[in-house]
């Protein structure tokens, strides 16, 4: 997995770094929330995947990391294959998290609308938070996937 992540203030930070804040929250039981978005920019496509760490019972700010891929815009002709390559980058990360902090607790953030807004990826939602669920992980969708719909989106473009 890529190493290149960025803080939400633009710094550097290598993926162990993060595991570090990760752990630490795991600790008092707090939430990590992860999304991923991507956006067609000229010959490619750019993913941006997002990991923030949030305390609903502190609401006390936050803190979010998220790292940029980018692949030939060939390769994502197909919305499906597009929304679905979204929740398998978030499950990725969300999985490499719990191999060294077993007991974070992950939600997924997936960038798809519910299935009766009738959006172009409201028919895969069903599918999708399927997907994250069979794979251990709570999923929400829009509105509530904020993590995908704001943080990850605000990197992809």
């Amino acid at each position: 997995m890529s190493e290149n992540w960025t803080s939400g203030d633009g710094k550097r930070i290598g993926f162990d770094d993060i595991i570090g804040f990760i752990s630490e929250h795991a600790t008092t039981e707090g939430k990590v929330y992860v999304g991923t978005d991507s956006h067609m920019r000229g010959n490619h496509c750019e993913f941006s995947s997002a990991i923030v760490i949030y305390s609903e019972a502190d609401r006390k700010g936050g803190t979010y990391f998220y790292r940029k891929q980018r692949y030939p815009r060939a390769d994502f002709n197909q919305l499906r294959h597009r929304i679905s390559t979204e929740v398998q980058h978030s499950i990725d990360v969300s999985c490499r998290m719990m191999e060294v902090v077993p007991n974070v607790n992950i939600e997924i953030h997936i960038d798809s609308s519910p299935v009766a807004s009738g959006t172009k990826t409201s028919k895969f939602s069903d599918g999708l938070v399927g997907y994250a669920i069979g794979m251990g992980f709570d999923a929400k969708i829009k509105p509530e996937a904020w993590a995908a719909s704001n943080i990850a989106d605000k990197h992809a473009k």
